[in-house]
């Protein structure tokens, strides 16, 4: 999805990098991981179907674009895998495919860069990247872990990435995490001084709707009185999650069993009866929206 978005060899492990603004893209955000992934990882050629032969780290320390860079330019499939270069056919030489004949100089590029080829031995099965020090295959998990570790990771996946929860309801809530939600302000609504339609007492913002609303704030009460807690909430949806995992309690009763859930079953209930009023005029009360809340809790 994010090399759909940012664009990249659909071969290649990573997508492009890009420089252009995003605003709250989602998929911005996962892409500012890319030069952590690049950077705590290595590359494991096997049949040589996923590694690109001039682009990535994978012979030396450094790409085959980066210390050949006229032999790259000469080159007809620069975007061309191992397996792509590697001819079977002819006892497994190398193809690079070059526009023209070459020069002189050249000639000695190929000769060190062969020199370097005749290192290699080609393996059996698909390519992969190694996590850091090369023991342990990649995986979101392990980059999460390793973002973590290093203090790079200001996002509560934890929190977020529950199995209890349907996806939707996680994508959702990991979008306004990052002001990304839809609400007025967001998209420069320009009469929503008093927009919020749960309260109609201020201007609709991810943090107004989903924290600070009168409405909002009534249903988080009714289910926090039954913890015995009295809350102040952060000052965003993403800092609430942290907050709200660390209050979390080591007993296993079911109080503590739908802890996790209660945030997630509130948001999309709030934002459900939003939708329905701005689109369709309905409105619900608010003890028809704790009813409901409960049953999304407890179904």
């Amino acid at each position: 999805m994010v090399r759909l978005k940012f664009g990249g060899n659909e071969k290649s492990f990573l997508p492009n990098t890009s420089n252009k603004s995003v605003g709250k893209s989602l998929w911005a955000a996962i892409l500012k991981s890319r030069s952590h992934v690049e950077q705590n990882s290595t590359l494991q050629v096997n049949n040589g179907d996923r590694v690109l032969f001039w682009k990535d780290v994978w012979i030396t320390d450094q790409s085959l674009q980066a210390r050949f860079p006229n032999l790259y330019s000469l080159s007809r499939l620069q975007d061309a895998t191992i397996q792509e270069v590697l001819d079977e056919n002819v006892g497994n030489s190398w193809n690079f495919y070059f526009c023209r004949n070459l020069r002189e100089a050249e000639i000695e590029d190929i000769a060190h860069l062969l020199n370097f080829l005749a290192t290699f031995n080609r393996g059996e099965g698909q390519d992969h990247r190694l996590w850091q020090n090369g023991t342990k295959t990649f995986s979101v998990e392990e980059c999460y872990k390793s973002l973590e570790d290093d203090d790079l990771l200001v996002f509560p996946y934890k929190s977020v990435c529950n199995p209890k929860i349907p996806q939707k309801v996680i994508f959702f809530v990991w979008s306004f995490c990052y002001n990304a939600a839809p609400t007025m302000d967001s998209l420069g609504n320009p009469y929503d001084v008093n927009g919020c339609l749960l309260c109609k007492k201020s201007a609709e913002s991810n943090q107004h709707l989903f924290l600070h609303c009168d409405t909002t704030r009534e249903i988080w009460f009714y289910f926090l009185s039954a913890y015995n807690l009295q809350w102040v909430f952060q000052g965003s949806v993403r800092n609430t999650l942290w907050e709200w995992r660390r209050k979390k309690g080591k007993n296993l009763s079911l109080k503590t069993k739908i802890w996790d859930m209660i945030p997630f079953a509130i948001w999309w209930a709030v934002w459900l009866e939003r939708n329905s009023r701005v689109f369709n005029g309905r409105y619900n009360s608010t003890s028809n929206l704790k009813d409901g809340i409960k049953t999304l809790i407890y179904s």
